[in-house]
């Protein structure tokens, strides 16, 4: 009897807890709560009250602040714990801000798409032509600010498989040459793309750095120096 009357206490407090925790608050209150969670490294929780705050105040002239402040705390949980519970919250990315056009969308829609490949390839696929030629351009320069160079060298393969006749071609493959090349040390991979632009593109803007770069891609610095030095004392000379 004593016992089922613990057992009974304790449901009773479960409940009243729950029914305080989903209970309405005040933006203020939200906001302070948040920044306690936020100080404590309570990132849950703060998921918890950013989505209620969304849900509450949908109207609020501060919404905007409250998605970038749900977005950032979202992305922050997408690079810990394990992969599937990284995998979790970018699909709560995916599945909250699917229609934004935010670059972090695209980042999420990205990794998932990755993840898929081999286990949902149509998944994949469909999470891949999510994002616009555009898109991919703008991921790929986040990526290599945040020294994601691997991925980024996949963003532009990928914008070069889904956009094949896109008008910056020549740019996508001059990239992966130079992250090849400068980012990843291997020149051989990067002469390869840089040869491409040459050939393919005479005609663009880059083709006079990319044969800069075919030329020069792995040098030690001094010896591009002596090179020019050399070309200018030819000069001189003639």
């Amino acid at each position: 009897m004593k016992r089922n009357l613990i057992l009974f206490t304790v449901l009773c407090l479960s409940i009243l807890l729950f029914i305080n925790c989903a209970k309405k608050k005040t933006e203020e209150e939200y906001n302070t709560l948040i920044k306690e969670l936020t100080a404590a490294k309570e990132f849950d929780q703060v998921i918890d009250n950013y989505e209620q705050l969304l849900k509450f105040y949908p109207e609020s002239e501060n919404i905007g602040d409250y998605k970038d402040g749900y977005l950032t705390v979202l992305l922050q949980m997408t690079t810990k714990g394990t992969e599937d519970e990284q995998l979790k919250y970018l699909e709560k990315i995916v599945d909250v801000f699917g229609d934004e056009e935010f670059v972090q969308v695209d980042y999420a829609n990205f990794r998932l798409a990755k993840s898929l490949e081999g286990k949902d390839d149509v998944r994949s696929e469909e999470l891949y032509g999510k994002i616009d030629a555009d898109g991919y351009n703008e991921l790929a320069r986040y990526l290599i600010s945040e020294e994601q160079f691997e991925a980024a060298l996949d963003c532009y393969k990928k914008q070069l498989q889904y956009f094949p006749n896109d008008e910056n071609k020549d740019k996508m493959i001059f990239m992966i040459g130079y992250i090849y090349g400068e980012y990843l040390k291997d020149y051989e991979s990067a002469k390869k793309y840089f040869q491409e632009v040459i050939e393919e593109f005479p005609e663009s803007e880059l083709r006079d750095d990319a044969e800069w770069m075919y030329e020069n891609v792995g040098k030690p610095l001094e010896d591009i120096v002596f090179e020019k030095n050399s070309e200018e004392t030819e000069k001189k000379s003639e």
